[in-house]
């Protein structure tokens, strides 16, 4: 049986439970001391994409890339209303952190470890927080990964692992508009368009006779020398 990662669906906190439902809403159960089981702000909330719990706090992604945080908010990590374009999202114990969609990483909250010290990360595209809230790590499109954080115990050790697996669904990879995999992407649908239109021209000059056609002839021929030489560059 295969298994495809999708979007965070369901999440478990310290002691609290966040499921998204079909219809784009949230559901929440367990302890609420905080408020991160607050249904009568989650209620309200619509077109949710993804959850996340952390250990006193809940963060939801909307479709539209905002972010609503609820709960305790001693260290700001609730602190996320002008939080746009964000992709995926993460919460740690007393940290938020956010994938945008030009493959950078935001984060708000505490910084004891340094796991918030992610301003110099670029093409990520997947980000993890540990429930401790000690170290935060980001899988980049080539396949590497990077952590910021306490490595007290080695758990941001991970500067020579290669090739590690990245799903992206086909949603997520319309709004990751930078990084390598996208750029890759935008140039094979590019090198498909030129390859169609040098078929075309090429055709429409075997078509061509006498010698009314001798201007639409060179127009034919420099448009396939324009296009000969993107296709190089690409």
């Amino acid at each position: 049986m295969k298994i495809r990662r999708y979007a965070e669906t369901i999440a478990a906190g310290n002691w609290h439970t966040i499921g998204l439902k079909s219809d784009g809403t949230a559901v929440a159960t367990g302890s609420d001391n905080d408020g991160q089981c607050n249904m009568r702000v989650l209620r309200d909330v619509r077109d949710i994409v993804a959850v996340s719990a952390g250990d006193w706090h809940t963060v939801v992604l909307r479709s539209d890339g905002a972010v609503v945080a609820i709960g305790n908010n001693k260290e700001d990590q609730c602190n996320v209303d002008n939080w746009r374009d964000i992709v995926a999202v993460s919460a740690g114990d007393s940290s938020t952190i956010g994938l945008k969609s030009d493959g950078t990483v935001v984060t708000i909250g505490g910084n004891k470890y340094g796991q918030c010290n992610t301003g110099d990360w670029r093409d990520i595209v997947a980000i993890s927080t540990s429930s401790g809230d000690s170290h935060t790590l980001g899988l980049k499109s080539d396949g590497t990964v990077v952590a910021a954080g306490s490595d007290e115990h080695g758990q941001c050790r991970v500067g020579e692992w290669r090739n590690m697996m990245i799903y992206v669904d086909s949603d997520r990879l319309e709004s990751v508009k930078s990084g390598t995999e996208r750029r890759r992407a935008e140039a094979e649908y590019r090198r498909d368009e030129i390859g169609a239109e040098l078929e075309k021209l090429n055709k429409e000059l075997e078509d061509l006779k006498g010698m009314s056609s001798v201007m639409r002839k060179l127009a034919i021929k420099l448009s396939i020398k324009k296009l000969g030489e993107e296709l190089k560059r690409l």
